[in-house]
């Protein structure tokens, strides 16, 4: 779950990071990895439980309840077509992101 809280400075202070960078050329052309460079974009890891709580703030601010009213209501089918509402599809993939992931069980 990329999010913007996940990029934020750690403790306010930026600090430098390397980061390589795909350029995709045209189709029948090559692709080139430029050298590493020195950027002000830091992160840090969050825990699965700082991504349950960030699920779950987004699942109340986009749709008034909570991650667990969400999940039980989206296994069981009460969503017709994901898909069809953005808010819901963006909560079912980070949903499922979590769940797939076992370091990421609550």
């Amino acid at each position: 779950m990329v999010r913007r809280r996940a990029f934020a400075p750690v403790n306010g202070e930026p600090e430098p990071l390397s980061a390589t960078l795909l350029v995709h050329w045209p189709v029948g052309e090559s692709a080139m990895a430029t050298e590493r460079e020195e950027t002000s974009v830091t992160f840090r890891e969050i825990t699965r439980e700082e991504a349950w709580a960030l699920l779950d703030e987004d699942a109340r601010r986009r749709l008034g309840i909570g991650v667990e009213e969400f999940a039980q209501r989206y296994h069981a089918g009460d969503y017709d077509d994901p898909d069809d509402d953005p808010d819901v599809m963006w909560l079912a993939m980070e949903l499922e992101f979590l769940e797939r992931n076992a370091a990421a069980a609550p």
